[in-house]
Order: C-alpha cells, then sequence, then structure tokens
C-alpha cells in the first residue's frame, strides 16, 4: 500500500519545509500522498519536487478556501520564485493548498533600499529575475495532472501556473 504522510512544518521556520516534503516523495515512491496541516503555515526555501507519478499534495480533510483551512505554502527563498514542480509525471495532484509567492511590489520597483527593505520586512519579497512560475507540471511524459481548489497568489516569476501539454512539448529530430 502507498503510503499517505502528514507533515508537520520544520520547527525552524528558516528550514525549508520543501526539501523534507521533496524527500518524502521521492523515498515514499509512485501513489504517495503527503497532506499539511490545516491553516499550518510552510515556509519554502526551495521547490517541491513531486518525484513518481500518482502522488498528491494536500491540506489534510481537502477544505476549500473559504473555510480559512487550507495549509499555506510561502516561497522565501532569496532567489527562487517556485513553489511546486509536477514536471513529466502523470496523475499528479496538487489539491487544496494556498501558495503565496510573496512578491507583494506590485507594478513598480521600490523607489529606494530603504522602502526595498521595509517591504522585506513586511513579507512582500519582490520580484526573482527570469524566475519561474509558482507551480510547473505537464509535459510530454504527464497526463491527468491536476490542481484542484487551491489558490495560488502573488507570484514572484511571470506566473501562477505554467503547463506544458504533450502536443506542444518540444521532440528532438
Amino acid at each position: 500500500m502507498a503510503p499517505t504522510h502528514i507533515f508537520h512544518p520544520l520547527p525552524n521556520p528558516h528550514d525549508d519545509n520543501a526539501a523534507a516534503i521533496t524527500k518524502l516523495f521521492a523515498e515514499g515512491g509512485p501513489d504517495t500522498t503527503v497532506l499539511l496541516l490545516p491553516s499550518t503555515l510552510y515556509n519554502l526555501v526551495t521547490v517541491i519536487n513531486f518525484c513518481h507519478p500518482r502522488t498528491t499534495l494536500g491540506t489534510v480533510g481537502y477544505p476549500t478556501f473559504e473555510t480559512g483551512k487550507q495549509a499555506i505554502l510561502e516561497t522565501r527563498g532569496d532567489k527562487e520564485a517556485g513553489a511546486i514542480h509536477m514536471l513529466n509525471l502523470s496523475g499528479t495532484a496538487l489539491k487544496r493548498v494556498h501558495i503565496r509567492g510573496c512578491g507583494g511590489w506590485g507594478r513598480r520597483k521600490p523607489e529606494s533600499k530603504e522602502e526595498e527593505e521595509r517591504l522585506k520586512r513586511e513579507g512582500k519579497l519582490g520580484w526573482v529575475e527570469g524566475g519561474a512560475a509558482l507551480v510547473l507540471m505537464g509535459g510530454p511524459q504527464s497526463e491527468d495532472s491536476v490542481i484542484e481548489g487551491c489558490r495560488l497568489e502573488d507570484p514572484r516569476g511571470w506566473t501562477a501556473v505554467s503547463w506544458t501539454s504533450r502536443s506542444d512539448a518540444k521532440t528532438e529530430r
């Protein structure tokens, strides 16, 4: 039977929850499910990588956003805009989580270093030059993957979701 893990955030807020969750996926194999605690914040320094097909990341009980009970993933890495990579794997699922990119600068860069530092203290980290999407999914070996009931906001890269279909994928000749 495939493992299901209830993942508690790491005790030090500067530790990388993404690396620990990726390790659970890597060691668990296909059909692994990792569930996050409701209404709990998880800081991500790097990206959560889905490592096998038919793997799921979600919030315990799969609450809707309106309940305020979804687990919250925040991108906190200095040079990382992404949160989730579900590339080239079939049957992956991201269910009922709230992902915050923590961009927060709006349409313009801060006008001074002081303003930039103030915004960072408020948790608004700004753009990552050349940053990727919050969630990358799809690819030539992927089918039947889903993002269900999630809120994705304030990306630090160019978009919240980037999806490549099988027909859009480039092939070598």
